[in-house]
């Protein structure tokens, strides 16, 4: 799969707070204006440096750092079915 395609789910898995040149934020799908965790993807092209953090109520915790853009679109979406996903019973 491409990199639109994994863009193009988590569009749909997941509720896109925040999508800039340089950044994206995604919370669950809920329905909660201000969610209590989301998952945020800095991507620095220049440096092709890549930061994925998960914030939990505004407090920030770096989860890993990628060389590669490709795998870092692929952790943020995995990383967001995670921590996200509510668990079915």
């Amino acid at each position: 799969m491409d990199i639109n395609g994994i863009y193009h789910l988590i569009e749909t898995e997941f509720k896109v707070v925040k999508k800039e040149k340089d950044l994206i934020c995604v919370a669950p799908v809920n329905g909660e204006e201000y969610p209590k965790t989301i998952v945020k993807l800095i991507l620095n092209e220049v440096n092709n440096h890549y930061e994925l953090f998960e914030v939990v109520r505004g407090k920030e915790y770096n989860v890993d750092v990628f060389s590669d853009k490709y795998k870092s679109v692929i952790a943020l979406y995995s990383f967001a079915k995670s921590k996200l996903e509510s668990k079915k019973t």
